[in-house]
């Protein structure tokens, strides 16, 4: 069996069963897992913030935010054979960690664009 850490921004696929696709320490960041069970591709996005358009058009790390993130998982997906309307999709983090009071709440933030 083999792992696949998903870090930080970071966007991992797979098309091999024996493959265990993990990440850690999500936080306010969103982990999306994304899984077609017909043609047996899955895998997961691990976004930091909602929006990218605060790193304007030059954002090298796509995969950091959930818009971009989000476009990018399901063109790989499609690369890869998967049909996006046929997978299964699970959403994880999203925490508030800072006081409930506070400006950013990015948690909030992020499961709301998703």
């Amino acid at each position: 069996m083999s792992e696949i850490i998903v870090g930080v921004g970071d966007l991992q696929l797979s098309n091999r069963e024996d493959t265990v696709i993990t990440t850690f320490a999500l936080g306010s960041c969103i982990g999306v897992t994304l899984w077609d069970p017909v043609r047996k591709v899955g895998g997961m996005l691990h976004a930091m913030l909602p929006d990218s358009k605060i790193h304007g058009k030059n954002t090298e790390k796509r995969a950091m935010f959930v818009d971009t993130g989000m476009q990018d998982f399901f063109q790989k997906l499609r690369e890869m054979g998967a049909n996006p309307e046929s997978c299964q999709c699970k959403l994880f983090g999203g925490a508030q960690v800072m006081q409930a009071d506070s400006f950013f709440k990015i948690g909030t933030r992020n499961v709301t664009t998703f």
